[in-house]
């Protein structure tokens, strides 16, 4: 759980420091199409739940592991 925690958490920092260089480099007028709201809530709000679906998809990928071991395990143990 601390490795996976880890792993969200420097994703979800790379990501962030992409937006942000993203809207930095942003042209002017792109920026003032856009409502302030919108963009405060795609560097806030959206790379959260991006980072918490990065997260969901490790951990189920980890519990597939640990199950087809366990199931590897129980045959190897007791094959009938």
């Amino acid at each position: 759980m601390v490795l996976l925690t880890g792993m969200r958490l420097g994703f979800t920092d790379r990501l962030r420091e992409r937006l942000y260089a993203a809207v930095a480099r942003a042209k002017w007028e792109f920026l003032l199409a856009r409502r302030r709201s919108d963009v405060q809530h795609v560097l806030t709000g959206d790379v959260h739940r991006i980072g918490q679906g990065a997260f969901l998809l490790l951990q189920l990928a980890v519990t597939a592991l640990l199950a087809l071991a366990q199931i590897v395990l129980a045959a190897l143990i007791s094959p009938p």
